[in-house]
């Protein structure tokens, strides 16, 4: 459970009992190793040289200046999308700022099976009706509940994107508060042979809304500089490219301007109240982007949604929940083959024909060449 204070490796990965996992590097990544020590580690626990291996540290090591992330899959041609409806209360999320004041054990474990409870749920799902991801909102889970979770959904072909709680990063060099992020976690499922591997992706909140920043400052943290202004990386997993933002960044226009014509969709987790505003933004965006936009929110405010740029308005909301008692799932399905077509047989500004399900292209669409 310690760090040492010189190197800033735990303690089990000094002396290991078994042999290090993808997973297992991926912490480390998110402790800010380079690609010298993933080099050196390996060498040190397997004997050999990532040399002519590097494919799965490139996508574990993509928390650097690569803009883009490619992780092998299945094709898909309609992702289905499990959003999860749970409740997440802000002093869950302050468990792991604050070791020493643990909430009761009784009540982690309980909220722990809730949780594993509609994951056992979705992945009894048969097809063509389970999903391909599921999808948790902003600060939903404990990171080492997602890992465990990814563990279960990755080993079935199912990948899980989640907001974690906030990670301490590093000590601040003689001052008692330490810096944070509020992170986002993508496990990735990739199918190799006959078996599936799990790949980290982690994104970080640009800025910490003024609200946040005055809680965790509460609690003896602020947000680390070093991860400001990272913009969040074009992820192509398979054949279904996607991005992701946290919050408060979809009120960056620059964020959502950048993405015009080189995602299918937009993946946006959050904990907002503020759901008339959020929900203008939404529907304007799916329009702008020109692609799918899921949004999962925190069940105490709900609006969670999948918006698509169709023509007629009654299919623009594919889904969009809120409310409810207890948690629960509803499932999703982005026709991602058909919104290509069209956008490969029309312009920008053409005015739309009878039969087209989805709205004209907005000015300056452009398709990236990754999605044709």
């Amino acid at each position: 459970n310690g760090t040492p204070a010189q190197t800033d490796i735990p303690y089990a990965f000094l002396f290991p009992t078994r042999p290090v996992t993808v997973s297992d590097l991926f912490i480390l990544s998110a402790r800010g190793r380079s690609r010298e020590d993933f080099r050196a580690i390996i060498k040190a626990y397997r004997g050999y040289s990532i040399d002519g291996q590097a494919k799965a540290i490139e996508t574990i090591l993509s928390t650097g200046t690569r803009r883009a992330v490619t992780v092998d899959n299945d094709v898909i041609d309609c992702p289905l999308v499990a959003l999860m409806n749970i409740e997440t209360k802000w002093s869950d999320v302050c468990t792991m700022l604050r070791p020493r004041k643990r909430k009761n054990l009784w009540m982690q474990l309980r909220r722990f099976s809730e949780i594993i409870k509609l994951i056992n749920e979705v992945l009894r799902e048969e097809k063509p009706v389970r999903p391909h991801y599921i999808i948790f909102h902003e600060l939903a889970l404990p990171q080492h509940w997602l890992r465990k979770i990814a563990s279960i959904c990755c080993s079935q072909g199912v990948s899980v994107i989640s907001g974690i709680d906030y990670v301490p990063t590093r000590k601040r060099q003689n001052r008692s508060a330490g810096y944070c992020s509020n992170q986002l976690w993508m496990a990735l499922s990739s199918k190799r042979k006959e078996f599936y591997e799990m790949f980290f992706v982690c994104e970080d909140k640009q800025q910490l809304t003024p609200r946040e920043e005055v809680e965790i400052k509460k609690l003896g943290y602020i947000q680390d500089p070093a991860i400001k202004n990272h913009l969040h990386r074009i992820i192509k997993h398979g054949n279904f490219v996607f991005s992701t933002l946290i919050c408060s960044e979809l009120t960056d226009i620059a964020n959502r301007v950048r993405l015009r014509g080189r995602v299918d969709a937009l993946i946006a987790v959050s904990w907002n109240q503020d759901l008339h505003t959020f929900s203008s933004i939404i529907e304007s965006a799916a329009s702008d982007i020109h692609a799918y936009l899921v949004l999962c929110n925190n069940r105490e405010y709900g609006d969670s949604r999948i918006r698509v740029p169709a023509v007629a308005w009654y299919k623009r909301d594919l889904i969009q929940i809120r409310g409810g008692v207890g948690s629960y799932y509803v499932i999703g399905k982005m026709d991602v083959d058909t919104l290509r077509r069209f956008q490969k047989n029309h312009i920008p500004c053409q005015k739309a024909l009878p039969g087209d399900e989805f709205k004209p292209l907005p000015m300056g669409f452009e398709m990236s060449p990754d999605r044709s």
